[in-house]
Parts: C-alpha cells; structure tokens; sequence
C-alpha cells in the first residue's frame, strides 16, 4: 500500500496516542475504590444484620427485666401482706408461723430476683456495648466509602477528560490520512490488540518477532516506506 513519509509519521503519532489511550484505560481500571467499596458493603450488611440480631437480644433482656420487676414487686406485696397478717396476730402461733415461714420464702424469692435482676442488667450492659462498637464500626465504614467514593469519582471525571483529550488529537490525525489508510490501521489495530504498527527490522517484523527470507526481504524493501507483515498483519514501517 502507498504511504507518504508525512503518512508515516503520521501513523506513528497515531499508534502512540492510541498506546496512550490503552494505558489510560488500564491505569483508570486499576483503581480499586469500586471494588473495595463493594467489600466494604458486604462488612457494613454483616453488621447491621448484627446489630439487627443484637436489638432483638436487648428487647428480650428488657422484656425479661421488666418481667423480673413485676413479680418482685408481686412478691413484695405478698410480703407486706404476710406481715401485716403477722402483726395482726401476734398471739396466734400457727399464723404468726405459718406467715414467717412463708416471709423466708418470699424473702429467697426476692433475693433470687434481684441476683437474676443484676445478670440481666449486666448482659444488658454489654449488649449496649456491643451495639455502641458495631455502630462505631458502622460510621468508620460510611467514612470510608465516601472516600473511596470521592476518589473513584475524581479518577473517573480525569480519566474522561484524558480520552476526550485523546479522542480530540485522534480525529486530528485520521483526518490527515486518506480513507482507505485510516481503514488498513483501524483492521490491524483491531485484529493485534490495539497495535497496529511495526517495524522492519533485521529482516523481521519488530513485533510478532517473524523472520522473513531474501525474497520477501527485498519485496518488503521495495514498498517501502509502508508495507504490512504476512503473518501479524500489522502496518510494517520499512526504512
């Protein structure tokens, strides 16, 4: 195919904005916020589905107070009743001791109440505890994810403005190539992963590597200053 020098030239401001372009690509699909956003979701569902767990555990424990507290308080009328009996009968033995017997086992009752009260209240104290941790943890999660988030969006909004750029510069150069050049770059970019350039040298195509004999040597040499490699199919530069 015929190709001015100026073409050439041309081809290879092409080929090296487009190399340009790729590592653009790969340096903006480096970035891990997106990925690491994800992971950070997946810890903050495990700890609300926690926190979720731990809420309901809490209302068990305050149903469980509140129901320790209504029957000490049952307990203690029972009591007050048993003693007022007492003091009304002072001088009946059987009730006087029938009514203290029953004291002393109202007595351990409540006494039972109030250590299973305190347990109660201390696995309380640690479930507040435990859902203070969880929403700490939750916070620290939401922090970072708006920053992960704002990173993401700033290597986002300068990738875009990079390949506009590029983009930009690109039509510039095809519009400086005839048609059917622009046609013959755009299939060997396609085909060989966005590089459709190589080089003659040594006898060899600079890229695939292929080595080529004295006769196709000298039919590469004869179109030169652009030719294309048998085997990769790339745009071949022969100086």
């Amino acid at each position: 195919m015929y190709a001015s020098p100026e073409q050439c030239r041309v081809l290879l401001n092409l080929q090296d904005l487009d190399n340009k372009r790729r590592a653009a690509r790969s340096a903006f699909d480096g970035h891990t916020e997106k990925e690491d956003i994800t992971k950070l979701g997946a810890q903050a569902a495990l700890l609300v589905s926690k926190q979720s767990t731990l809420r309901q555990a809490s209302r068990g424990i305050e149903a469980h107070l509140s129901d320790i507290s209504e029957r000490i308080k049952t307990l203690t009328e029972q009591q007050n009743s048993a003693q007022s009996e007492i003091n009304e009968n002072t001088n009946n033995y059987h009730i006087v001791s029938a009514r203290s017997e029953e004291l002393k086992r109202l007595e351990q009752s409540i006494k039972e109440l109030h250590q299973e009260e305190e347990q109660a209240l201390l696995e309380l104290e640690r479930a507040d505890e435990l859902a203070r941790k969880i929403q700490s943890a939750l916070s620290d999660i939401h922090t970072k994810e708006q920053q992960l988030s704002a990173l993401h969006t700033k290597a986002r909004d300068e990738y875009a403005v990079l390949v506009d750029t590029l983009n930009d510069k690109r039509d510039e150069l095809l519009a400086a190539l005839p048609g059917e050049l622009v046609r013959c770059y755009e299939e060997a970019a396609r085909k060989n992963k966005g590089v459709a350039l190589s080089r003659f040298q040594n006898n060899a195509c600079s890229v695939c590597r292929a080595q080529f004999d004295h006769d196709r040597t000298i039919a590469l040499r004869s179109e030169a200053p652009l030719s294309s490699c048998p085997v990769c199919g790339r745009l071949l530069l022969v100086e």
